[in-house]
């Protein structure tokens, strides 16, 4: 994601990703950051694709993405 940040609610993508509970409920130190580094392989239109995903319950594709 080359440090571009995408904003997001915690108690909602809990709510709607298993990963993103796990990653925020195991106790690893993410649990109590308000910044987390999501891994470097990720693109970030990616990323911002997922995230709109979780808050819409729609695919974007990447020509239809606001990025």
């Amino acid at each position: 994601m080359a440090g571009q940040p995408v904003h997001a609610h915690k108690v909602i993508i809990c709510a709607r990703a298993e990963y993103f509970s796990a990653l925020f409920h195991s106790g690893m130190r993410e649990a109590s950051q308000k910044l987390i580094t999501i891994r470097e392989e990720i693109e970030h239109n990616v990323y911002v694709a997922l995230m709109s995903y979780l808050y819409t319950d729609k695919v974007l594709s990447p020509t239809t993405h606001p990025d």
